[in-house]
């Protein structure tokens, strides 16, 4: 007889893809791996869930094996998708390659053209080239007096497939320069630029003198502004609150009937960002009486905010969506600077301690198990036996005397015909099955429909009668067909242990049945089940099929993870192995296969990381019947770093509060400062030519050599450490045992820091409670107890122990000895583990090792508008700039400058707990 054989077929190698033409993706496979077949090659939108036809995008070529490019034609602009290959012959077919994605050519707007309508309106119009954008982002920059163009503000969202747009928030007289940047998801093309210029609104701007106060007050008539004489005035502005300016001037009923009417303020020449007469008191003294004009600024900020929620942004962000939002206000705001800190350790675990950092604690019907000595592993889902190998008393025939070498699993299987023929076997289930669950197969040849009549019991138990005569007819004794024979437990679920399957014949029919292995099985996985032994092997049913995915618990941190690692220790990598980490709870995995390793950039920052680990079933012995999933995996180690980056962000944060204050608060949460300033552009007496200008503390620094009148400075170390220490959320223990050799003078419960006064401690048989003092004494940091002389308590005997403990973290500069540095402790309640406090206490200590430096400054600055978000450096400082804390005047050329470098360790902190309680609460 002659023999066949099919020589083995490559793989294909991952395809190099191109974007080179508008609507294409091209394919290069630069070389053939094979000399025979065809070359399958699949495309589709990327994260569709089929390669099929209900996948958008999908598109399928299949050419000769040595065709080495092709294209796929008529895609979207912009879009991303994925490609995949795989070389084919009529006998066998290769492997999938890993996807490949590439984003499709993303063409711009053309012609923009920029039209002045009118003093308030330009026009815009331009040719939309693309077929597929999610809308046209309308960018616009304003020249400033200086002749340099101000930041960038997208103003509005054109829409798809709009090709003009009126912008209408323009001011008179000013110069602006527009770009279109149409975007989809994945991709986004910005036009060339073009410029107009808004016409003269026709009235004369306003002549301030260049020295002194000059102040306008509307009139409910609007004829010409009144002017009052100005006797004295107060311009002390401050960061984080609107601006407020007082004027003095001769005492008069006149202004009290003018409140809230439009006010201009100038001094020396400088327009000041004040718009309204918010008030008027009068004031007696020496000289007199006067009245006091209280005049405030960024009057829209003023404005009630109803129910402002953020479940998690970016602080800078929040605040320049709010004044883009709530006001007519341009906002100049920066983007943070940030630290980033490499390689943190959020999580680490081996063994049983494993169980303690899963997502979701195991059910008794969950298929893995957690011991000390493999970590996490699966349980056995399938149980496969061959019939030979069973407690039988039925004949065992030969495959290859029956004339069929090797067309039985184990070139063996038995005989069922007569009344005393069977089989026997015991698994062990090491999970609880479900009711109606539990499955049994055998692998049969039922000789001319003559099945005998047989019984199937479940330790002892019938659970199934089967007639004879009942079953289908096979061609011969060869033809083997899996059966599922019955439900093992239809009426309750099965608890873990040992449990014995028999199958009995109760009568004759009129042939007989040829059992060659059998499966029992937990039907809620998925099992291969071959029916065609080659050389005595079944590929399947496994034993441990499919995948299961332990997922652990999301980590926090307050500051944000913007990449992450994940090594474990794994016992095989084969078959559907994988270890993956997500900072969106889940969301989105970073993934590696059959690998003990995976690290990655996320495509978004977050305050949280997870870990998976997808444990599969492999092969360990090809040789036997089941040749593949005949063993399971386990994980023993676990360790998830992850890199941290310090933008300020807030966490489920509501507001119901004035914009002012709402701002303020976002600011002060971010560390972050703001001012209201006026646009030196804008025309004097519009009430929107106002810039929020926002930047975090210190970011924004400028030199000063104005003379110095006056300085009074203060360094200290008082606030200052080498190592913190953090102490988090409390936890209960019930009922730890322990007992206290005769030659030992100390043992511990099991947990350090125990919370003072939170033990109980009694005896296991009668729950008698013993007193500290008498009985023991304890040693709270180490989590000690020692048993008392003359006390009720016995050495080497077992007691009980409920207690609370706490987590603790720490973190020393790395040049002192912990035992020699300046140390401070802070609690911080929603940390629950000692990882989150290490964390904690790092984030502090970076903050408070230098010295603290404050001061006060007085300087000669005449100019009113000097920046009070920008942090000073001056010669009579220490070096490095200083952070403004507030200013005043002190004369009319003189600014007196409250400064410090840094905040204080308990700021640092209230500002933490704060921010970790949100986080631990929604995490």
């Amino acid at each position: 007889m002659p023999s066949t054989f099919t020589t083995t077929l490559p793989d294909e190698d991952q395809p190099n893809l191109g974007n080179g033409v508008e609507d294409e993706v091209a394919v290069d496979r630069e070389s053939a791996t094979t000399n025979n077949g065809s070359v399958r090659i699949q495309i589709r939108e990327t994260g569709q869930s089929s390669w099929d036809s209900n996948a958008t995008g999908f598109g399928e070529f299949v050419g000769a094996f040595d065709t080495l490019t092709m294209e796929f034609v008529g895609r979207e602009d912009g879009e991303e998708y994925e490609i995949r290959a795989r070389t084919e012959t009529e006998h066998r077919t290769g492997a999938w390659t890993s996807t490949v994605s590439i984003v499709t050519i993303f063409p711009g707007a053309t012609a923009l053209v920029a039209t002045a309508a009118a003093e308030t309106t330009i026009e815009l119009s331009w040719t939309d080239n693309a077929d597929n954008e999610s809308g046209q982002e309308v960018i616009r920059e304003r020249r400033g007096p200086d002749g340099d163009w101000w930041p960038e503000r997208v103003i509005d969202d054109a829409g798809v497939d709009a090709e003009t747009y009126v912008d209408d928030t323009v001011q008179p007289d000013t110069e602006y320069r527009y770009r279109v940047r149409p975007f989809t998801e994945h991709a986004s093309a910005e036009s060339e630029a073009d410029t107009a210029s808004t016409p003269d609104i026709g009235l004369s701007r306003v002549r301030a003198p260049t020295s002194g106060p000059y102040v306008q007050i509307e009139t409910p008539e609007r004829t010409a502004p009144l002017t009052p004489t100005v006797v004295d005035y107060d311009w002390s502005p401050d960061v984080n609150q609107r601006p407020l300016v007082e004027i003095t001037v001769p005492e008069s009923d006149r202004w009290e009937s003018l409140k809230g009417q439009p006010m201009w303020v100038w001094i020396d020449g400088t327009q000041l960002p004040i718009d309204t007469l918010e008030g008027t008191r009068t004031v007696t003294g020496d000289g007199g009486s006067r009245t006091v004009l209280e005049g405030t600024g960024a009057s829209q900020l003023d404005e009630y905010t109803d129910d402002i929620q953020y479940d998690e942004k970016e602080n800078h962000l929040a605040g320049e969506e709010l004044i883009d939002v709530h006001t007519e206000y341009a906002s100049n705001v920066d983007d943070p600077a940030t630290d980033t800190r490499s390689d943190v350790l959020m999580l680490a675990g081996s063994g049983s301690s494993l169980e303690d950092d899963l997502l979701n604690p195991l059910a008794p019907s969950d298929p893995i198990k957690v011991t000390q000595l493999d970590g996490i592993s699966r349980h056995q889902t399938g149980w496969f036996v061959e019939a030979e190998d069973t407690d039988t008393n039925a004949t065992i025939y030969l495959a290859d005397q029956e004339g069929n070498d090797g067309a039985w699993s184990g070139n063996q299987a038995i005989r069922l015909e007569v009344p005393g023929d069977g089989y026997e076997f015991t698994f062990r289930n090491d999970h609880e099955i479900p009711t109606g669950q539990l499955q049994f197969s055998q692998l049969e040849a039922v000789i001319n429909g003559g099945n005998p009549a047989f019984d199937i019991t479940l330790d002892g138990a019938t659970v199934e009668s089967y007639p004879s005569d009942a079953l289908a007819a096979s061609a011969d004794k060869f033809d083997l067909d899996w059966r599922n024979v019955s439900n093992l437990n239809p009426d309750s679920a099965l608890a873990p242990g040992l449990h014995t399957v028999t199958i009995s014949v109760t009568a004759s029919g009129s042939d007989s049945v040829y059992v060659d292995c059998a499966h029992v099985a937990d039907d809620r996985d998925s099992f291969l089940f071959d029916d065609t032994p080659q050389d005595e092997i079944l590929q399947g049913p496994g034993e441990y099929p499919g995948t299961v995915d332990v997922v652990f618990d999301d980590i926090a941190s307050v500051e944000q993870v913007i990449a992450g690692t994940l090594s474990v220790q794994m016992s095989n990598t084969e078959s559907g192995q994988a270890v993956a980490i997500s900072n969106d709870q889940g969301d989105n995995w970073i993934e590696a296969q059959n690998a003990e390793s995976v690290a990655g950039d996320f495509a978004s920052a977050t305050q949280q990381i997870r870990a998976r680990v997808t444990l599969s079933g492999y092969s360990s012995d090809p040789t036997t019947s089941p040749a593949q999933n005949d063993a399971g995996q386990s994980v023993d180690e676990i360790e998830l770093r992850a890199d941290l980056e310090d933008t300020p962000v807030l966490f489920d944060k509501q507001y119901r509060d004035r914009l002012e204050n709402v701002l303020a608060s976002i600011a002060d949460d971010g560390r972050m400062v703001w001012e209201a300033r006026r646009d030196p552009n804008a025309d004097p007496h519009d009430p929107t030519g106002i810039i929020i200008e926002w930047t975090q503390i210190g970011q924004r620094t400028r030199d000063s050599a104005a003379p110095a009148t006056r300085l009074e400075k203060r360094t200290t170390i008082e606030d200052a450490y080498e190592r913190v220490v953090v102490f988090g959320r409390s936890k209960g223990r019930e009922g730890e045992e322990f007992s206290q050799g005769e030659s030992s003078s100390l043992t511990g419960l099991g947990d350090p820091w125990i919370v003072p006064d939170s033990e109980r401690i009694y005896d296991l048989d009668d729950d008698t409670v013993y007193e500290r003092g008498e009985d023991y004494r304890m040693e709270w940091d180490v989590g000690g107890i020692a048993i008392l002389d003359g006390g009720d308590m016995s050495k080497g005997t077992t007691y009980g122990a409920d207690y609370e403990f706490r987590y603790r973290g720490e973190a020393t500069t790395p040049t002192v000895d912990p035992s020699e540095a300046r140390t401070v402790e802070r609690k911080i309640p929603g940390a629950t583990s000692d990882r989150e406090c290490d964390q904690l206490a790092l984030s502090i200590l970076k903050d408070v090792q230098e010295a603290q430096v404050e001061a006060t400054l007085t300087l000669v600055e005449p100019a009113p508008d000097v920046p009070l978000v920008e942090a000073i450096s001056h010669p009579r400082l220490p070096e490095g700039a200083q952070e403004i804390r507030g200013v005043e005047r002190s004369s009319t050329s003189e600014r007196e400058y409250r400064l410090e470098n840094r905040r204080t360790a308990g700021e640092i902190v209230d500002d933490l707990r704060d921010d970790y309680e949100a986080l631990a609460d929604s995490v």
